[in-house]
């Protein structure tokens, strides 16, 4: 890459000078002294032909700032020894990564800051989407950022390396090869019921399951519980309490076919099944009921999705129903309603929920600053996505 700087362009700023700086005050002192610069791997064909001071500001500005506060994330990875995709899948360490872009899309659009994701990112304009994630550039940073997006024939970058797409990048998502791996994408089938060794032991098919893996495995089932042991266990399991002396005393004492059956009703109807059981979903989900950051600022009605999804697993509420109710309850022919109150409890995700929260308001940010999208844009978008 060739390097022809000014005595003004050695001296690059800011106070934190690492290895990438000094070798760019290097190659401005060969400068000096009348000579070029290749770095290896390069070859003179390979640099655009830019502007003077559109190179200069590139290398003093632009360069410094993203191997300082970007390319540590956004170049290839790697992790005992495993080759790892950058993250969001995007590079910033050649002109090629941002012309490729990453997960969320094209991230630099020449000539237009407004239109670019990376701007938005380091401007921290969406409150999903704010880069640096550990503090925002300082005002001076941003404006030299969205300066070089603008000007010229857009973001003038001398790095012409080739991206080579890494086998982790290669293999990041194949979908089709996940579905015919994975048992959650099969269809649903009765399979031979295994044989086994300790016939004794198991009391149902079930059972003879997860017998025949033990056996496979070479291990052996665990001793039988006592009574006092298991209440315990399936209290603590199924709502996350330990038992009463009353409901320990009952148990003890019901000697009748089925004593084990009605404890686990009694639990499952208890409306601490729902809490502790839809806490699960909600750590799935990322459920907070505020946004973190630097303000750590409470979000309105938040408790609302966490108490609908506690109401659905109390009310046994079928899990494609449940996934529908996510991405499109305002949609639904006959919506569920709330036996106490008569409410809509279809529509409660869309209304406060924390999944359809970052993608509405991302849109709505859209259509205010941009004029790019309409309320029925948007709407027509969620509904692509229902019918895909």
């Amino acid at each position: 890459m060739v390097r022809e700087a000014s005595c003004q362009e050695a001296v690059l700023p800011g106070e934190r000078c690492g290895l990438e700086l000094r070798v760019w005050v290097v190659c401005g002192l060969i400068s000096l002294l009348g000579g070029t610069f290749v770095v290896p791997g390069t070859s003179l064909a390979d640099v655009p032909s830019l502007d003077p001071a559109e190179r200069a500001f590139f290398e003093n500005r632009i360069r410094p700032l993203l191997v300082e506060r970007c390319v540590g994330c956004h170049s290839p990875q790697s992790k005992n020894g495993k080759a790892l995709p950058p993250k969001g899948g995007l590079r910033l360490d050649s002109r090629a990564g941002w012309l490729r872009g990453g997960d969320a899309g094209r991230a630099v659009v020449p000539g237009s800051p407004d239109d670019s994701l990376l701007v938005s990112a380091v401007r921290y304009e969406d409150i999903d989407l704010q880069m640096p994630p550990d503090g925002k550039l300082t005002q001076a940073q941003i404006d030299d950022l969205a300066r070089w997006v603008q000007m010229g024939a857009g973001a003038p970058d001398p790095r012409r390396e080739t991206v080579a797409e890494s086998p982790a990048a290669a293999d990041a998502f194949d979908l089709a090869s996940r579905r015919a791996a994975h048992w959650s994408w099969q269809p649903l089938s009765r399979p031979a019921v295994p044989t086994v060794t300790a016939t004794d032991w198991a009391r149902d098919d079930l059972d003879r399951f997860v017998l025949a893996r033990l056996e496979e495995a070479g291990l052996e089932p665990a001793s039988t519980s006592d009574r006092r042991a298991w209440l315990r266990r399936v209290s603590f399991a199924l709502i996350g309490l330990a038992p009463t002396a009353e409901e320990l005393e009952t148990f003890l004492s019901d000697r009748a076919e089925g004593a084990h059956e009605r404890v686990v009703d009694r639990l499952l109807a208890s409306p601490y099944f729902g809490e502790t059981w839809g806490q699960h979903w909600l750590d799935v989900v990322r459920y907070a009921e505020s946004y973190g950051h630097e303000t750590d600022s409470l979000i309105a009605e938040a408790y609302r999705y966490r108490d609908y999804v506690v109401r659905a697993f109390n009310r046994d509420l079928p899990y494609d129903q449940f996934v529908v109710e996510h991405i499109a309850g305002d949609l639904v022919e006959q919506p569920r309603l709330d036996p106490v109150d008569r409410t809509n409890q279809s529509i409660q995700v869309l209304a406060f929920g924390i999944l359809a929260m970052p993608t509405i308001r991302r849109l709505i940010s859209e259509a205010t600053s941009r004029s790019a999208y309409t309320i029925r844009s948007i709407r027509s978008r969620r509904l692509s996505l229902v019918s895909a």
